[in-house]
């Protein structure tokens, strides 16, 4: 019975300790994402709106599509509505996207990337076969989504740095918002809180370092929500890496021991002289 008592004492002081994964300089204690959304989409075929006399439905469907992952295990989640087939992909911002709704998270240790579109709407796209095709309709086609990503995590050794980098463009008038916050959870105290909410044609891309302390414990958050619609496209990055803070450099420190060196011999003389 007394050595029962023990191994749970061993136990119970193992288990401060133990943590969910140790990656990029810090003890990572717990990752957990989440992905929620909904579409709603209509394919019209003709020469016109979906209202002008002639045009026919060719598709329609909506749904919702999500996700989840509680102990660090990467997350993905992807949706694409059926579209006709198109001779050549759009390319904007160096990527090829297909007409249509699409959505893509992505998710994992430090990292989150995004990208979401809602072409076809207003302007015809011409198939393979010659056809146009509208994606609109009395209601607009739509794609909505919400992502969120939390890591709490400490940092293994004294002397270390957080650098985050974050960028996002997007076309036209959707509607988004990505918060990125780090706090000092054992400071209780917030470091960083970015918020940046676009409604027009913009790109943005910014990098942020943090110093860290080892004995506190630190949570990092991000919160994505978008809701594409009518020509519209969303794209959104975000890494982060924990690495040991920069040294001054040698030539720095050289330069400052020469400058502490010259002042010294010129006190030295002045003093013989003076003497």
């Amino acid at each position: 019975m007394r050595y029962s008592a023990i191994w749970v004492f061993i136990f119970l002081c193992l288990s401060k300790t133990l943590v969910l994964a140790q990656i990029n300089g810090v003890n990572i204690n717990s990752e957990n994402y989440s992905v929620s959304g909904s579409y709603s989409y209509e394919w019209w075929q003709g020469d016109g709106f979906s209202l002008d006399p002639g045009n026919v439905l060719y598709s329609t469907d909506s749904g919702t599509f999500g996700g989840s992952s509680n102990d660090g295990t990467p997350l993905n989640v992807n949706y694409a509505a059926p579209s006709p087939p198109r001779v050549f992909p759009t390319v904007i911002f160096g990527q090829p996207w297909t007409s249509g709704l699409s959505v893509n998270h992505n998710i994992g240790t430090f990292s989150y990337q995004f990208n979401s579109a809602a072409l076809g709407n207003d302007f015809p796209v011409t198939s393979s076969g010659g056809s146009s095709y509208y994606m609109t309709g009395a209601n607009y086609s739509f794609i909505k989504s919400t992502a969120q990503a939390n890591w709490l995590f400490q940092p293994i050794a004294a002397n270390e740095q957080i650098t985050m980098n974050i960028s996002q463009g997007g076309s036209y008038f959707q509607d988004q918002n990505l918060v990125v916050t780090l706090s000092d959870v054992t400071a209780v105290n917030t470091l960083m809180n970015y918020s940046y909410v676009s409604v027009g044609l913009d790109y943005v891309s910014n990098s942020y370092d943090f110093s860290l302390n080892p004995n506190d414990q630190y949570q990092l958050s991000i919160t994505s929500t978008s809701d594409i619609f009518d020509n519209d496209i969303l794209s959104q990055q975000f890494s982060a890496s924990v690495e040991p803070a920069p040294e001054p450099s040698t030539l720095c420190m050289f330069s400052f021991a020469a400058a502490v060196l010259i002042a010294a011999r010129k006190h030295t003389f002045r003093s013989a002289k003076d003497g």
